[in-house]
């Protein structure tokens, strides 16, 4: 209850930031799974890209990739402090903006702290 509190609070300042008023979204939960995990070289230095499936919600049927939802770089230590692993499954909200209003079209929030 808490986090949909956050969530919805958070979804509101942000969509007020913008300079255009309220937005409206339409929310959903949903779970997450890890259904990959592919390395990858930036700068000489490994990284990985963590897909995920949503069961339901916007994203439902569509692959997503954790360090883009997120925006951070998955190296093997944030995969050894999060044991993130194949078949994992994350809490979520998704917000879909419903209305033409100057806001994000689509939020994401994790019911997971990521280390």
């Amino acid at each position: 209850m808490n986090k949909t509190i956050i969530a919805i609070c958070s979804i509101c300042l942000f969509s007020c930031s913008q300079g255009s008023g309220p937005c409206e979204y339409d929310i959903a939960t949903s779970v997450a799974e890890v259904q990959g995990i592919q390395e990858y070289e930036k700068s000489g230095k490994k990284l990985y890209r963590v897909r995920l499936s949503f069961d339901k919600s916007a994203l439902a049927g569509e692959q997503q990739y954790l360090n883009d939802l997120i925006e951070h770089e998955i190296d093997t230590l944030f995969l050894a402090k999060n044991r993130i692993w194949i078949g994992n499954k994350y809490a979520t909200t998704v917000s879909k903006k419903t209305d033409n209003g100057n806001c994000q079209d689509l939020i994401v929030s994790f019911d997971h702290k990521w280390k």
